[in-house]
């Protein structure tokens, strides 16, 4: 039944796709986000909607009559020098075939999120996106509220299944960013029983967070909350609402939680007496807390996920110092880490999603995808400034300093987590440039009617308004 539902919905959305291209982005980010056929058991688990949907919006756009341009501005020359070198740092990646196949992974996600640019022209669909993001996002995030409530917090909340946020992890991440973006709706709302429905959801959301039982997640939340309560235009209502929240929730949460968050300060495992000797790079080294042999588990025990990370990330410095390029996509193996990690018996993926880009594309992708992220930032508090001048693009104000609420934490629990190409974060930042492109022609549009209609009062004086004498024309 599932099966012919989401096929029904997907198909049936082609004549609309075809009428409206912008249509397409929405279903896109539908499938891409929510990966509702997953969900089911027959033969829509395996259909390749997201393709069938991005290629039918190729051919609308090419029949549309609409206007089809991409903002030609640093940052976006920036991104496309960014994909050109992924694309390079692919073609001479350690395994050249298995990077071929990611990278096709990654040019899909970059190209739709490009048609965004294209499509998402005004307000109307602007949000219609935002909905879309926050209601595929939001189904997992306020299912795992309620899983932590029913079950005490003693498993683990995770995301769509086969999805880039499956992981317990990488959901706490997409989770914290469409929080923001829940407020930012919220704040849009006339309807109270919308605002209702959104602040159930956005509480929902926070306790999935704890859920998760992800650290990293843990600690971006609690800097989204400092950041949320700094940018509140009602900072006391805010400050009751988080120690009304968070306080009551980090209670309720089971001792094995408690446990687990408190392992970012310490890293034994008190299970296992045996101590072994760990292999490195030119000679081996004793542990002083002891482990389980490596043919127990074939891993180390997931006490000691601090210091594998450690090691992937130096993994990485060392590969991307050797290497201009990096190692292409698909690089983290045994044999790599055999020559380039400090410790070998460690193989893992980066853990971060600057770790990831740096072995990935090499110094030069790390400085690119770094200088994306700043002025993406730098772009959101200009036009936030900019909008909050004028009343009618209040709305712009708003949804860049949620989306620079997104951006941070994004870039906190990201230190941990390798999802440096997630479709949610490119989403964000062709918004920030979608809507600083509505407030330049905002202000193109008003600037020609005030100078026509002073220049159109015949005999009006040139040097001040209404006829005063050294009252200069407002021009804002």
């Amino acid at each position: 039944m599932r099966d012919l539902i989401v096929t029904a919905i997907v198909l049936g959305s082609i004549p609309f796709i075809l009428a409206r291209p912008y249509l397409g982005i929405l279903v896109w980010s539908w499938i891409g986000y929510m990966n509702p056929h997953r969900l089911a058991y027959g033969f829509a688990n395996s259909m390749p909607f997201a393709q069938i949907i991005a290629l039918v919006t190729v051919v609308a756009i090419l029949f549309s009559k609409e206007p089809k341009r991409i903002p030609v501005t640093g940052l976006t020359v920036t991104w496309i020098v960014y994909i050109v070198w992924m694309i390079v740092a692919a073609q001479v990646a350690i395994y050249p075939a298995d990077a071929q196949v990611y990278l096709g992974s990654v040019l899909k996600i970059q190209f739709v999120t490009f048609l965004t640019l294209m499509l998402i022209t005004d307000r109307q669909r602007m949000d219609q996106l935002l909905w879309v993001i926050v209601l595929s996002v939001g189904f997992f995030s306020v299912k795992g509220g309620l899983f932590t409530l029913l079950t005490g917090g003693a498993s683990r909340v995770y995301g769509p299944p086969g999805g880039m946020i499956e992981e317990n992890n990488a959901l706490a991440l997409a989770t914290l960013m469409i929080i923001p973006l829940m407020h930012y709706l919220h704040q849009q709302a006339k309807r109270r029983s919308v605002r209702i429905v959104l602040i159930a959801m956005m509480a929902l959301s926070a306790v999935s967070v704890f859920g998760s039982q992800s650290r990293g997640a843990i600690v971006a939340g609690t800097i989204l909350a400092f950041m949320f309560w700094i940018r509140s235009r009602r900072k006391v209502l805010t400050a009751v609402a988080l120690a009304v929240l968070l306080p009551p929730l980090v209670m309720f949460m089971p001792e094995s939680w408690h446990e687990r968050i408190g392992t970012m300060s310490t890293d034994r495992n008190a299970d296992v007496s045996d101590i072994e000797t760990m292999r490195v790079r030119g000679g081996t080294v004793t542990l002083s807390a002891p482990i389980p042999s490596r043919d127990q588990l074939g891993y180390w025990p997931k006490d000691f996920s601090a210091l594998g990370r450690v090691n992937a990330w130096n993994y990485a410095i060392n590969l991307a110092s050797n290497r201009l390029t990096g190692g292409g996509f698909e690089s983290w193996s045994p044999d790599t880490f055999m020559q380039y990690a400090p410790i070998v018996e460690e193989v893992q993926g980066g853990h971060s999603i600057y770790f990831s880009v740096l072995a990935d594309s090499g110094w030069p992708g790390l400085v690119l995808f770094l200088s994306i992220l700043l002025m993406a930032w730098r772009c959101a508090t200009r036009t936030r400034k900019a909008a909050e001048k004028v009343e009618e693009l209040r709305w712009i104000g708003d949804l860049m300093r949620m989306i620079q609420l997104s951006l941070v934490s994004y870039g906190v629990a990201g230190a941990f987590l390798s999802l440096a190409y997630f479709d949610l974060p490119w989403h964000m930042i062709s918004i920030i440039l979608l809507c600083e492109q509505m407030v330049k022609r905002a202000k193109a549009q008003a600037t020609p009617s005030i100078q026509r209609g002073v220049a159109g009062r015949p005999g009006a004086p040139r040097g001040g308004a209404e006829g005063k004498p050294g009252v200069a024309a407002d021009t804002r």
